[in-house]
């Protein structure tokens, strides 16, 4: 040990200061090859794991307001005037003896979310007063069109908040119908009893009636599912109109309405 301190304090002082600066420039380089190696492997994770939006599906009133704006409470048959006369599609009562006019009732709705590249609509409804029922896309303007739409007024704005010398402003929008989504009737009317459910064959029916002899026939709902593209993984809105008129046909035209449940639901679809 004594040889070894010996010869170190005989080397000169330029050599001493040459071996010193070799170190740290070694433990530099060591230090900066190790922490550009960790960067570089946080880099290759970032691009093979890219942020997804997180998989959100809504079922909402038009322009994306709460499900308690979507009301079908008020369902018209036919056309009628303030008076309860029939009439045309202009408003000019109807001659005695003149069929009336079916009404079509429209009213809008929305799908909305991210990371859905499709999704799965589904109608379910009761017959008592053999209603039809149809859907179809709608696209969302800001200014009235001058063709056939659908004037909808947004609740984002209370009118009791208003002041007493302000004026509350309606905010509108307009929906237009686009093409008719195609749906699937999962139990079909083949019988034309409105009991298709009741089918000896069909697992639904006793899943959820038994046997079913004393189930009322108008009160087992018709289900009916159509598939929906959104063509991205991003945030979306898609905007529909749905439809209900008296059945095409129906020579039945009293006005007396029993109570009619529709149920609207959505499902993302597996992929």
């Amino acid at each position: 040990m004594k040889n070894i301190i010996s010869k170190l304090r005989a080397v000169p002082l330029k050599r001493k200061l040459q071996a010193a600066a070799a170190a740290v420039v070694t433990i530099a380089f060591t230090a900066v090859f190790q922490s550009y190696a960790w960067f570089s492997e946080q880099k290759k994770a970032a691009e093979m794991f890219k942020v997804k939006h997180p998989d959100l599906l809504y079922l909402n009133a038009a322009h994306g307001e709460d499900q308690i704006y979507f009301n079908l409470g008020n369902i018209d048959i036919y056309l009628q005037d303030e008076n309860g006369n029939f009439v045309d599609a202009s408003g000019n009562r109807l001659a005695d003896g003149v069929p009336p006019v079916r009404a079509t009732n429209r009213y809008v709705f929305s799908v909305s979310g991210s990371n859905t590249t499709a999704f799965t609509l589904q109608l379910a409804y009761t017959t008592n007063n053999d209603l039809e029922y149809r859907v179809y896309n709608a696209a969302e303007l800001d200014t009235e069109p001058s063709g056939d739409h659908v004037d909808y007024v947004l609740h984002e704005d209370d009118p009791s908040t208003a002041s007493v010398n302000e004026a509350s402003v309606e905010t509108h929008r307009y929906y237009t119908k686009g093409s008719q989504v195609s749906f699937n009737k999962m139990n079909p009317d083949s019988t034309n009893s409105h009991l298709a459910l009741a089918d000896s064959s069909n697992r639904y029916y006793s899943a959820n009636y038994g046997s079913g002899s004393l189930v009322h026939e108008n009160a087992v709902p018709m289900y009916e599912q159509g598939s929906v593209s959104t063509n991205t993984t991003d945030e979306f809105c898609k905007y529909f109109i749905l439809e209900v008129e008296r059945a095409e046909g129906n020579s039945n035209y009293q006005l007396d309405k029993e109570t009619d449940i529709v149920y609207i639901s959505v499902e993302k679809n597996n992929t």
